[in-house]
């Protein structure tokens, strides 16, 4: 059944724009017997945990922008019973932007239809609550995300999702408006699965023995302040003075700690400096956190935050741990809070900064005001773990269930759970203890030689605070990690830890593609990356599962799309990103960097580019002809405006945006003129010009290739230097600069800007960088120029390649693939462990090494050019819209075997090089000519055959 139009949106009496609330709404439905059929249909925003009869049964909707936003629908029919049932939903509202969800109001939709009759709308009829048990005023995740997630089990609703509850005290929901009702539009279907919901059992875990927890912990949501009335995740210029007062009982060593997420306190930065009675803080770096040892005399000190410059992050949180007694207090005389603000200071800043008592920092002439309770949060449950110190090292391996011996106050007793691999999902813990037993955990994805790498600029955190007795929960957010530290304090008594595992939530997984050959190490690499994208696809591909779960253009629209569809095979997941994005131009005049995100203050031109040219990946793979008509007026936006955006010397030229390419070393300063912008807007305006023709643009379609071809002259007009054969990064004064970079020259060689005689002088230098230029920076990158030379028949190059780096990171022990390589950072191997971008080979693998590709969109043709390079074998299968398509390669004494196992619908060209005799085929009519030095082998659709052709050890099987 549709939705009806009666259907009407509710939230409770509640604020609709409070931020952080979990809402409750419950339903009673009186069934006279089993239903034959059971449609619900339900939305919320910004997110909901579906329960029928006490079970956990859904979560959604998936993000997308108010506009075009979406509904789900169970099938209920075997979770109703005759009699009374219980629907009951919690809503989360988030309140703020983020980079998932842009910020709306507050809302539920629900409608049930039993058997083709409907009986049950979303009305004034259902009962809610607030949930007391989630507390509202905790710090953000990161800008990225929402909120920290902190439950105490003693405020909850225990049975509110059950028959028998008594909500006579809860309030009657109020009605917001039918569908259509702003800012939600009209709503149509999901057209995704819904993720999965699978137990992820940890594969040890360890007693690190106790700790002392810091005796401070003083969190500020800064936001309202800095930034009054702004609620988007956009990037802000903040000017503003943040003090209180440290309290220190006796003399004494304090440690300060303070987290980095809100910018840098180098020690000639302007962004955010702290102060401690009129002299900075002399910080030491301990990735990710700042640490630093004071020796104080007791009395009270003045702390001041003197914050001025640019950031995303508005959350600060510090501590101080060392002495009995420590506290902080707003310097106001009668404010009961920890912090006083002052915002635009001006000429009061010197005076504030130089105070060297709070009576001082109160007398500079600063406006001073407080900070309101839900912007103080109480906790910050990741810097209260990572601040504290041992006092106990006694690491041993723990048994299940674990006992929890009592702890004194002040402390915790920490311990190590390691789930094998990095996954994301739902915590879920199972736990007997005390009334007011806490269970603090933190996930991050790396420990390497040993050491706990904390995920840095993110509190990937969880608070419990139990109940009396034995009980379960399962966390309301998706967390992506490998371990948990977990910290038990609070537990009067003795507790026990039955369980702690992980509910694995992504894109159903059933991959059609496949990939072995005679090096296991390869294997290894293939199996690493289709698990890096599985742990990367979520209801859009994301670029991590821990540090943002964000959809970043570039990353899905190159690197995720081409992988799904040489591995997976499912449209819809790749069609409704692309869509999403394009969605995006309805209110930017380039596709967003990330979407549906809140923050629109920095477009990523390459990023805009990328997803031009994953469109027409997804039409290669697909033939989807209905999505080129769809997204096609999207794309001629975007190509409109490049090709207004060109300047005197035929550039592209987009002062105040974000030129971002790689995290090489190049220019990206605002006003930059980039080659490699130019040159990648020639491929968008390509792949735009392809879409073009099959929504019925021809003459269009001409047009962006003329735009393409006047741009890509331009670039090497104006980029090339020929006295270093090589393209500029950027356009100076005229004419070229001296900087030059492995990615720019990469991407116009991808773009076919270098052809030719200039194709032939960057094509060397792909891989290895020629003194004075800038190296590449990341994984992606490098893949991009590994299938390059994969495309020039160089697969020696290429494997080595793979084998070499990708390699390294298996050696390391990863189990997904990692956003940069070893060496990149300093402190570490890497800053995220599982990162979709870096995940290219295993495409190369299938795509090159089985050669298998689409010759016509849909896969109508395919290509079959394998590239054996030093293998002795390989086979595997690529998913096509007609079925999965065979291959298997083996290097026999004369020459090359290749056996293809084609579906129906699906024809294709076997390309191997030319030997001194043709090809022979076996078990299917086979139409053999020669194209220079290549065999080209036309099979039927749904084949079996058998080719055999004399390997000279040159050319594509080389």
């Amino acid at each position: 059944m549709a939705l009806s139009p009666a259907a009407t949106w509710i939230w409770s009496a509640d604020d609709p724009a409070a931020r952080n609330v979990l809402v409750q709404f419950r339903r009673s439905v009186t069934l006279a017997g089993r239903p034959a059929q059971a449609q619900l249909h339900l939305s919320a925003d910004t997110r909901y945990l579906l329960y029928v009869n006490g079970l956990r049964l859904g979560y959604g909707p998936a993000r997308n922008y108010h506009a075009h936003y979406e509904y789900d629908t169970y099938d209920l029919a075997s979770h109703l019973q005759p009699g009374e049932n219980i629907l009951a939903v919690a809503v989360s509202h988030w309140g703020e932007g983020t980079f998932h969800q842009m910020v709306g109001r507050a809302g539920l939709l629900v409608q049930l239809a039993v058997d083709g009759e409907l009986v049950l709308l979303s009305d004034a009829s259902w009962q809610t609550k607030r949930s007391a048990a989630h507390r509202q005023a905790v710090p953000r995740i990161a800008c990225q995300m929402a909120w920290e997630e902190q439950v105490d089990a003693r405020l909850a609703d225990a049975g509110w999702t059950t028959a028998g509850f008594d909500d006579r005290a809860w309030d009657p929901a109020v009605i917001v408006g039918p569908v259509g009702t702003p800012p939600w539009g009209t709503l149509s279907p999901r057209t995704i699965p819904f993720l999965t919901d699978e137990p992820l059992l940890p594969i040890r875990a360890h007693a690190l023995g106790r700790v002392r927890r810091p005796e401070v912990v003083a969190a500020l949501h800064a936001g309202p302040y800095l930034a009054p009335g702004d609620l988007s995740a956009n990037r802000q210029t903040v000017d503003a003075l943040i003090a209180t007062t440290l309290r220190v009982p006796q003399a004494g060593e304090v440690v300060l700690k303070r987290c980095s997420v809100a910018g840098g306190d180098p020690p000639t930065g302007d962004v955010l400096r702290i102060l401690l009675d009129g002299r900075r803080v002399p910080w030491q770096l301990a990735d990710p956190d700042y640490s630093a040892r004071l020796t104080l005399a007791a009395g009270e000190h003045a702390l001041l935050i003197d914050w001025h410059g640019k950031t995303h992050d508005m959350d600060l949180t510090l501590t101080a741990s060392g002495l009995d007694g420590l506290a902080v207090a707003s310097p106001l005389a009668g404010d009961p809070g920890a912090w006083a603000i002052a915002v635009a200071p001006g000429a009061a800043r010197a005076a504030a900064v130089a105070a060297g008592s709070p009576a001082e920092l109160l007398s500079s002439g600063a406006r001073w005001q407080p900070v309101a309770a839900l912007d103080t949060p109480a906790v910050d449950v990741y810097m209260d773990l990572t601040a504290s110190v041992a006092v106990s090292a006694t690491e041993q391996p723990a048994r299940w269930p674990i006992a929890v011996p009592a702890v004194p106050a002040g402390q915790a007793q920490h311990y190590l759970i390691d789930f094998g691999r990095v996954a994301i999902g739902w915590l879920e813990l199972d736990v007997e203890a005390p009334a007011g037993a806490t269970f603090d955990l933190v996930g991050f994805e790396a420990m390497p030689e040993g050491r706990r790498q904390m995920s840095a600029y993110i509190n990937n955190t969880l608070r419990y605070v139990c109940r009396a007795g034995r009980q379960t929960y399962v966390s309301t957010l998706r967390r992506g990690l490998r371990y948990v530290l977990l910290a038990v304090h609070g537990n009067t008594g003795p507790a026990l830890l039955h369980h702690v595992g992980l509910r694995l939530s992504t894109y159903p997984w059933n991959i059609q593609g496949a990939f072995r050959c005679s090096d296991p190490r390869l294997n290894q690499i293939w199996e690493m990356c289709v698990y890096t994208l599985r742990l990367c696809s979520e209801d859009t591909f994301t670029d991590c599962p821990t540090y943002e779960q964000t959809l970043w253009t570039g990353d899905a629209c190159h690197a995720d799309v081409l992988l799904h569809h040489t591995v997976h095979g499912d449209p819809r997941l790749t069609r409704r990103v692309l869509l999403l994005i394009a969605d995006s131009l309805e209110r930017l005049p380039m596709a967003g960097a990330q979407v549906p995100g809140d923050w629109e203050n920095d477009l990523l031109p390459n990023w805009s580019f990328f997803w031009a040219m994953g469109c027409e990946y997804y039409y290669a793979f697909t033939g989807d002809e209905a999505f080129a008509h769809q997204v096609y007026p999207a794309l001629a936006r975007q190509a409109r405006f490049v090709e207004a955006n060109r300047n005197f010397a035929g550039l592209l030229a987009l002062p105040g945006f974000w030129h971002l390419l790689d995290w090489a070393d190049m220019p990206r300063e605002p006003d930059d003129i980039l080659i490699h912008e130019s040159c990648l807007a020639v491929a968008a305006l390509k792949a735009t010009a392809v879409l073009a023709r099959v929504a019925g643009h021809p003459t269009e379609a001409e047009h962006w290739l003329a735009v393409a071809a006047e741009l890509s002259e331009a670039a090497n007009r104006e980029g090339w230097r020929a006295d270093r054969q090589a393209y500029a990064d950027n356009w100076v004064a005229g004419g070229p600069s001296d900087h030059i970079s492995q990615p720019t020259n990469i991407v116009a060689l991808l773009a076919g800007v270098a052809a030719g005689e200039r194709a032939a002088a960057v094509a060397p230098h792909l891989l290895t960088a020629p003194a004075g230029w800038a190296a590449l920076g990341s994984p992606w990158m490098h893949a991009i120029a590994c299938g390059l030379l994969a495309e020039r028949g160089e697969m020696a190059s290429v494997l080595n390649a793979i084998r070499d780096r990708w390699g390294d990171m298996l050696d390391k022990g990863a189990t997904t693939a990692w956003e940069t390589f070893t060496g990149f950072q300093e402190a570490y191997w890497t800053r995220s462990w599982c990162h979709a971008w870096s995940a290219l080979p295993a495409y190369l693998l299938s795509a090159y090494v089985l050669g298998v590709r689409p010759l016509e969109p849909g896969f109508k043709r395919a290509l079959i050019a394998p590239q054996l390079s030093d293998l002795t074998w390989a086979e595997g299968k690529v998913p096509t819209p007609h079925g999965p398509l065979a291959v298997r390669v083996d290097r026999a004494e004369a020459g090359l075997v290749v056996n293809v196992i084609l579906p129906p619908g699906v024809a294709a060209e076997v390309r191997l090089p030319a030997g001194a005799a043709p090809p022979t085929v076996t078990g299917s009519p086979a139409e053999v000519t020669r194209a220079g030095h290549e065999f080209v082998i036309a099979l039927p659709s749904g084949a079996r055959a058998t080719v055999f052709a004399e390997d000279r050890g040159k050319g594509v099987a080389g």
